[in-house]
């Protein structure tokens, strides 16, 4: 039967101009998403690394994804002390994904990050109730040339220029409340220095206590060249001068994560936290 197909001419003809109208919608279907992404968002490329370092288990989330209305990206670090991190990072993730994927967030960024995180925040109390279960999270937005960020928790948002890494966000840790209030004459400073872990979390998701999500008042402008880095505090086991000099040698996001990662498994230190990182360059200038 299969003989008489392919020797039937009529047949191989019909079945020749099927194959190739096959490859041609392929081939338009291809075309069309790579016009789709390259007209609503600016050229990006990007890289992401993730190592358990020394603790028992991978807690930390992460995911980037691309719509019209411009590019999503978020990183989670489960609380390490509760049994239940691991799925309360990625109850962030996978929220901020579906709500980012079903709204046009373009008229109002702060309010979707705002909303989501309460969303979170509830679903995690909803799901395990009295059971200690939390997350750190940071997420951005790219259009075009404008970074929008939130976050909460830990969890770092910089952005690499000319050598120097910035970081946008103020972590949400003991240390930085107690100077808050140390500045606003609430705290003198012997009480502030007294505080004996100052590097504790006072703000996650999944916190009975949750005071929102801090959102930048304003976009950062980005440039040809910037690389927008988010990442957990694991990726921290290397000083900032480490970290710029492994951006400074200008790979692709790809490979500086993978650099990253190595020089992390390879420096002498102990107890070394999970460590996630999403690298997003910017390739493209705007006027």
């Amino acid at each position: 039967m299969i003989l008489e197909i392919v020797t039937n001419p009529n047949i191989a003809l019909a079945m020749l101009f099927a194959f190739l109208f096959v490859v041609a919608i392929c081939n338009l279907s291809a075309r069309w998403m790579l016009i789709k992404e390259s007209f609503n968002i600016p050229d990006i490329s990007i890289g992401n690394g993730q190592l358990m370092g020394d603790r028992q288990r991978q807690e930390d989330s992460f995911a980037t994804e691309i719509e019209d209305y411009g590019l999503l990206a978020v990183v989670a670090d489960g609380i390490g002390s509760f049994v239940n991190g691991k799925v309360a990072s990625k109850m962030a993730v996978q929220t901020y994904l579906r709500e980012f994927r079903n709204a046009d967030t373009s008229d109002n960024t702060g309010y979707f990050f705002k909303r989501t995180a309460q969303m979170i925040n509830s679903d995690i109390k909803a799901l395990y109730g009295d059971v200690p279960a939390g997350t750190t999270v940071v997420s951005a937005i790219i259009r075009q040339n404008k970074l929008y960020y939130a976050w909460a928790g830990d969890s770092t948002i910089a952005v690499f220029r000319k050598g120097s890494l910035v970081a946008l966000n103020r972590k949400d840790i003991a240390a930085n409340k107690l100077e808050d209030l140390f500045r606003l004459g609430k705290l003198t400073r012997e009480e502030v220095l007294s505080e004996p872990f100052q590097d504790r979390l006072v703000n996650y998701l999944g916190n009975d206590e949750f005071e929102g999500i801090s959102v930048s008042e304003e976009p950062i402008i980005l440039k040809k060249g910037d690389m927008v880095l988010l990442y957990t505090n694991g990726l921290e086991t290397l000083k900032k001068i480490e970290l710029e000099g492994i951006l400074s040698n200008y790979k692709s996001p790809a490979q500086t994560a993978e650099d990253f990662m190595t020089a992390i498994e390879y420096k002498n230190v102990p107890d070394k936290d999970n460590a996630t990182v999403i690298i997003l360059k910017i390739n493209r200038e705007y006027r």
